[in-house]
């Protein structure tokens, strides 16, 4: 039980930082096409 908790835990983690990663690199990758 607790094994299962805990990797539906680290699956939400990672894909949170997966999402976190993306949208910084679309903000760069905007701030970029505005300063060139």
């Amino acid at each position: 039980m607790w094994a299962l908790l805990t990797l539906d835990s680290l699956e939400t983690t990672f894909a949170l930082r997966a999402l976190v990663t993306l949208n910084t690199l679309d903000a760069l990758l905007a701030t970029l096409a505005l300063w060139a």
